[in-house]
């Protein structure tokens, strides 16, 4: 296979989705779903509602990861005031990053089951339990900068999981693994993903 990279920034979404509408690919790992995170919130990243439905619809088998789905995106300055109690890390100059909380996490999950419910091709949801983003061993911070815990919120990140097992109708599909996104073992387990659902697809 010949990998196309889609950067997780907006257009690069709405890229991967007119791509996998033209008939153009084998399939999709799609490994950063964090659009869906903007989309939801209003953050900076956003690809439209149309963000991981196109391939579904048009029968490519995927691989799905909740990779950065812990991350919403905003320029730096311009956080909206209702967000002004939350947790932050700050990326770099540009882009201050907000911790997805529970209750986003929820509809995230119920968001993502929605359009994978409506996939007319097969599909793996694989989830890393050690972390969804390179964030996860960072400290958070207030709008101000004060230190006030860890990015890393295993029971908070449990809820998407427990939100998508409600609401997907193939559970199978869903297989937790032990890892961070960001290992190599787990880079190995969708690549293996992937190739399984295109054999399943295409029996020798």
């Amino acid at each position: 296979y010949e990998v196309i990279h889609f950067h997780s920034s907006g257009p690069g979404g709405m890229a991967l989705e007119s791509l996998a509408g033209l008939d153009e690919l084998a399939g999709v790992i799609d490994v950063t779903t964090s659009e869906l995170a903007d989309l939801l919130a209003g953050g900076v990243y956003y690809a439209g509602d149309g963000r991981l439905r196109t391939a579904g619809t048009a029968g490519l088998p995927q691989v799905v990861v909740p990779g950065a789905l812990d991350v919403i995106n905003f320029w730096v300055g311009e956080v909206p005031e209702r967000y002004r109690g939350r947790d932050f890390h700050q990326y770099n100059v540009e882009i201050l990053l907000m911790r997805t909380n529970a209750e986003e996490f929820a509809t995230l999950g119920e968001m993502m089951a929605e359009r994978l419910n409506a996939a007319t091709g097969p599909f793996a949801v694989l989830i890393p339990t050690r972390g969804f983003s390179q964030i996860t061993d960072f400290r958070t911070h207030d709008i101000d900068g004060n230190e006030t815990g860890s990015w890393h919120q295993p029971q908070t990140d449990q809820v998407f999981t427990n939100s998508l097992r409600q609401h997907l109708s193939k559970t199978d599909a869903i297989e937790e693994l032990e890892l961070h996104i960001n290992d190599p073992e787990f880079a190995n387990a969708c690549v293996n993903a992937f190739l399984k659902l295109r054999r399943d697809e295409n029996p020798s």
